[in-house]
This record gives C-alpha cells, structure tokens and sequence, in this order.
C-alpha cells in the first residue's frame, strides 16, 4: 500500500516480480534503457510480420509498462487477450497498466473478466479489492480480501490481503 496525496493508493499484485528500474533500490545500468528500445524495436518489427503473435504481443505489453508507457501497453496487452483469453497473466499485467494510468473501471473491468474465466483467483481477488479500495469502495473491496483469505495457499496475494485489511481497521 503507498499513499499518495493523502487518500490510500492500493498497489496491484502480479504473480512476476517487474524489473522495472524503479522497483529497485539500485540505479539503472547506462545500457538497460538502449537495450529496452533494441528489444522494442525487434518486437515491433516480429509483429509486423506475425500481428496475431501472441508470445511477441505480451511480450511488448510487459516491456512498454517497463518504460511507463501504460497506455501502448494496454492496447498490446488487450490484444494478447483476445487472442489468447486464457492468459492468466495478461489479465494481471493489464490491469496493473490500467491502474497506472487511473482507468479504474477499466481495471476492476479486466479482473472481473479474469474471475469469471479463473474464479477464486487469489491474485485477481486481491487486485480487485486494491481497485475497488481506489475508487473509495472499502467495504466491496474487503469483501474480496477477505475472499482472498479463504483461498487455500499462503502467495503473496494473501500476505497483502492480510496487510490491507489490518490496514483498514486502524
């Protein structure tokens, strides 16, 4: 959980951690910014080949939230997803890039179209309740971290579920 500007500010979970410069401690390498515009520029080019590939259409999703370009990002990541529906982790990601631009409609969209293909996923679950807890709907969005909660396993969804909700009752 961050706060920003005095209103709480839920962080989406995915299920990989983001090499993304900023979620380090560490400064960036001189190289990492020329080789992510290498690799953008031969993703671009895979696709223009092959436009319904589907590995390369995630791939420059992921690499274009990297460089803060969620907007782009999300329209690669929808794509990946109506040609690839079961990809659970494109769900995740989307949702992270809707959130990073503040299109929580958009994001509470795309994790309840992740819960009806993937129901009880304790991520989704989670991510909901982070979005839903964006927009100021806190009781909704304990509903789901309780969900989560009822989940068998112990990830790391459960771990923030936990936080959020204990974060609530102070």
């Amino acid at each position: 959980m961050l706060i920003m500007g005095g209103v709480w500010a839920f962080r989406l979970h995915t299920t990989v951690s983001s090499p993304h410069p900023a979620d380090t401690a560490e400064p960036p390498q001189p190289s990492f910014h020329a080789d992510m515009h290498v690799r953008e520029v031969q993703l671009r080019s895979l696709l223009t080949q092959s436009p319904d590939d589907t590995v390369h259409l995630f791939q420059l999703g992921i690499l274009l939230s990297q460089k803060g370009d969620f907007k782009e990002a999300a329209s690669y990541l929808e794509r990946y997803l109506d040609l690839h529906p079961q990809g659970r982790q494109g769900y995740l990601e989307l949702a992270k890039a809707y959130a990073a631009i503040q299109a929580w409609d958009r994001a509470e969209q795309t994790m309840r179209a992740m819960l009806s293909i993937f129901p009880n996923d304790p991520d989704a679950l989670y991510n909901l309740g982070a979005i839903l807890a964006n927009q100021g709907h806190m009781e909704e969005a304990q509903k789901y971290w309780h969900q989560v909660l009822q989940q068998p396993g112990e990830g790391e969804s459960h771990k923030l579920a936990r936080q959020a909700l204990q974060r609530l009752i102070r």
